[in-house]
């Protein structure tokens, strides 16, 4: 084994021993080799990660499009009815439907999912972001019923059915204006229909 050489700066070290000068050599190409296809594999995701766009901001409204995924965009509700639009709801109201999900008085899997471990200060905060919102309805699609379809729901709603005597009549009035129509409650509020 060669004796230890204490360094000095600025002293250049001379090596007596040919093959430790061929191996270190060695050694150093190997190394930048490996250096330099390391950096020629990470230039693709350099080159990724530069052009990634920029993080959405942290906004109520972008904090609450997972619930855009059932109830529509802003919250307007889908065209397939199933789930209610939630733009413009009271607040206490949103509130109160959130905390019974996550508190199982409600019962749907995926809105227990979405708020079971949400604090009240932020359902409170969802909730009044929907509250906020004031959009306007879409126009309703007219619906499609034959003639004799529509004779005999006029005739159950006017009616009742006679044969029966099941199911009374309705307080016909209440169905005749648009403004009236507002405030008379669904048929199944006067009615036990099941």
């Amino acid at each position: 084994m060669a004796p230890k050489r204490e360094l000095i700066p600025g002293h250049v070290l001379k090596f007596e021993n040919k093959p430790t000068l061929i191996a270190m050599k060695s050694h150093l190409t190997r190394v930048l080799s490996v250096f330099s296809a390391t950096l020629e594999a990470m230039l693709p995701v350099i080159a990724m990660a530069q052009t990634l766009p920029p993080r959405p901001e942290d906004t109520i409204a972008e904090r609450t499009r997972a619930c855009t995924a059932c109830h529509g965009k802003e919250g307007r509700a889908t065209s397939e009815g199933f789930f209610p639009r939630i733009a413009g709801k009271p607040e206490g109201y949103l509130f109160n439907q959130m905390v019974n999900f996550r508190d199982g008085r409600r019962q749907n899997t995926s809105m227990i999912y979405m708020v079971q471990h949400m604090s009240d200060p932020y359902l409170h905060e969802i909730a009044q972001y929907f509250s906020s919102l004031d959009l306007p309805y879409s126009a309703p699609h007219p619906g499609v019923v034959s003639a004799e379809m529509m004779t005999l729901g006029e005739a159950l709603v006017l009616h009742g059915t006679r044969r029966e005597k099941s199911l009374p009549a309705c307080n016909a009035t209440a169905h005749r204006s648009p403004a009236s129509r507002r405030r008379c409650p669904a048929c199944s509020a006067c009615r036990a229909i099941t």
